[in-house]
């Protein structure tokens, strides 16, 4: 098989050859708020017991003080910082969501790339236009390769993210060195021998946060690896035994995937949250918040029950019975996050302290939420994962309901700028002062004339050079 019909060469060759002047503006404009959110969730992370623990591990690895670790006053080799930058992202259930690819691009791409952005790896001060090339062409390969894949891993129970998440960050790191096709095909080939993630951890386990720190040093590695002449499996992908593919199973219809990446931009499909929870919980949560907002009468003490129908998989992912086991369990429990719902009007991070999701009161509202599959959502395939239709009966015996397919923040009902602005202020001012939140906007703002990335990387330490 030549490389036009190697799935991993198609992907490795649009990598190598993409430029900042092929990107349309609402591409740059998006994949810059990507990286303003990125940014936010992971000062956020840094702030939390995992995140402390993975920062100090890395700091007592005593390796060398290039890159950041964003919102502390470490510095670390590219592969440790993005260990823990990217465990940072992934720390609250904050971060961007594909739904379809069933990626959270920024922690994959926006961490790895800057980690590595310095001039001992790249040559030369890397610019904010090479950095937003980077970041896109980490989304645009992973989220092909999540789109193929990533709904299987999830049903086999793997953590898709972190699976896929290697694609990204091993696409991003080698557009970012500016690797030829054919090295960065054995990027996207070392990165995927790393693929790593298992979903149980979601029930209570601080693993998961690291699932995509992992995958953001894989892609490290595996970019500079390449860059040093390092080779792996060159039709990863595509290999009939041990291939990425068929090792789930999985067929791709190369010839569309190949037209889309040169006609279809799906960093534009990557959404926001507004919540702080898995987003197979978001549009329930937003069909509570809706049926509250259109009936006052809705009330935590005025509800008998809820009954969310969603697809077999979304149930399997969410909507297990709530039980106290920590913030991971909570953050994914699709019955918690109704009741907080139900009880506060939002899903944030208030929501989730070791009081809150102890919460006698709280446990019991979650237990009255019953979660049914149907074989209807179950058709739509990737269209119908997070779609739900809830129904709410009070103790008096009325009954609301409401249908979501999209959840608010998803690129079918986006945030507005201000919104993920709004986000990041919030997020970024539980480390820095105004006046440096203030800068760190200023300069994603404009990112694409900014001469070197590398600003954004000090800007994120808490000791300025």
């Amino acid at each position: 098989m030549n490389r036009e019909e190697n799935l991993t060469g198609i992907l490795a060759q649009y990598g190598a050859e993409l430029r900042f002047e092929d990107l349309p503006d609402e591409v740059v404009e998006h994949a810059k708020l990507l990286i303003l959110d990125t940014v936010g969730v992971g000062l956020w992370g840094s702030t939390l017991a995992w995140g402390d623990m993975v920062a100090r591990l890395v700091r007592d690895f005593g390796s060398a003080q290039e890159a950041s670790l964003w919102g502390t006053s470490y510095r670390a080799s590219p592969p440790d910082a993005a260990l823990a930058n990217g465990t940072f992202c992934h720390g609250f259930e904050l971060d961007d969501i594909h739904k379809n690819a069933l990626i959270h691009a920024g922690a994959v791409t926006v961490v790895p790339t800057l980690a590595v952005a310095h001039e001992r790896y790249v040559g030369k001060a890397v610019s904010g236009s090479e950095f937003i090339t980077a970041v896109v062409a980490g989304c645009e390969i992973g989220a092909r390769v999540g789109l193929i894949s990533g709904l299987a891993q999830l049903k086999q129970g793997f953590h898709a993210a972190a699976m896929t998440g290697v694609f990204c960050s091993s696409a991003a790191v080698a557009r970012a060195l500016k690797v030829p096709a054919e090295q960065f095909i054995h990027a996207l080939s070392l990165g995927a021998s790393q693929a790593a993630g298992l979903m149980a951890a979601q029930h209570g386990a601080m693993v998961k946060r690291m699932h995509l720190g992992r995958s953001a040093q894989s892609g490290v590695y595996a970019g500079l690896l390449a860059q040093r002449g390092f080779t792996g499996i060159d039709n990863v992908l595509d290999a009939p035994y041990g291939g990425y593919l068929s090792a789930f199973g999985l067929n791709a219809d190369i010839p569309a995937v190949k037209k889309s990446l040169r006609k279809d931009h799906e960093t534009l499909n990557i959404g926001f949250k507004p919540y702080s929870s898995c987003a197979g919980t978001h549009t329930s949560i937003d069909a509570v918040l809706h049926l509250m907002r259109q009936h006052p009468e809705i009330h935590h003490d005025t509800v008998e029950r809820v009954d969310i129908t969603m697809a077999t998989v979304n149930k399997d992912h969410v909507g297990w019975r709530y039980e106290p086991a920590g913030l991971t369990a909570a953050q994914m429990n699709l019955g918690y996050c109704v009741a907080v719902a139900l009880r506060h009007g939002n899903v944030f991070v208030e929501s989730f302290t070791p009081q809150a999701i102890n919460d006698k009161d709280a446990v019991a509202l979650a237990h009255r939420v019953v979660t049914h599959t149907s074989g209807d959502y179950d058709q739509m395939g990737l269209e119908g994962r997070y779609a739900v239709h809830v129904q709410i009966t009070l103790k008096n015996g009325q009954l609301f309901s409401a249908e979501r397919t999209h959840a608010k923040g998803s690129y079918k009902h986006p945030l507005s700028k201000q919104e993920v602005v709004t986000k990041f202020e919030r997020l970024a001012a539980s480390v820095f002062p105004k006046e440096r939140v203030d800068a760190i906007f200023r300069l994603t703002d404009q990112l694409q004339d900014a001469e070197n990335v590398g600003d954004l990387d000090t800007m994120l330490s808490k000791k300025l050079l």
